[in-house]
């Protein structure tokens, strides 16, 4: 079952990224988009340009944390926030063209887009419910060394300042 959990993870870890990514490559793309959506006035520039920052936290909790709760449960607080817009849009006869992945993907939104996002809100709350599985870095080898690089931070942060007294002049 971790094996399973650890894929769904890192599955939302790169749906996010990806997103992420498409939104930073036209940010006022991402703010037209968030418009077209229903997202008022000034609060549709904000969200459009906020959402890629977002979107990539989400996906680097995904990966670096222990169990990635927490950045899951962030992942379907925006997944079922981006769904009602979608659910209330489609309610109304409104298929704005979704940007969902920014220059990526650029299609009217429909029950389809509905269904995907939640799908990818279940996999979010299984995470968040039953944890991500293993930790991706201890899976890659490179927890160690994520570890040692911050005790290594540490330690120089210690250290005085000004000239080494061993310095060779």
């Amino acid at each position: 079952m971790d094996e399973v959990l650890l894929v769904v993870r890192l599955a939302l870890a790169a749906v996010f990224l990806v997103s992420s990514a498409a939104k930073f490559a036209s940010l006022e793309m991402s703010r037209r988009a968030a418009a077209d959506l229903g997202v008022p006035g000034r609060a549709a520039a904000i969200v459009g340009t906020t959402l890629p920052f977002v979107e990539l936290a989400v996906a680097i909790g995904l990966v670096v944390t222990v169990d990635g709760r927490a950045a899951a449960i962030a992942a379907a607080a925006l997944l079922a926030a981006f769904t009602a817009l979608l659910v209330a849009n489609l309610s109304r006869g409104r298929h704005p063209v979704c940007r969902c992945f920014g220059v990526l993907r650029q299609t009217p939104i429909s029950r389809g887009t509905v269904v995907r996002n939640v799908v990818l809100f279940a996999a979010a709350v299984l995470v968040a419910i039953a944890g991500g599985g293993e930790d991706p870095l201890d899976l890659l080898g490179q927890r160690p060394a994520v570890e040692s690089a911050g005790a290594a931070a540490r330690m120089s942060a210690a250290l005085p300042k000004g000239e080494p007294a061993w310095s060779i002049s």
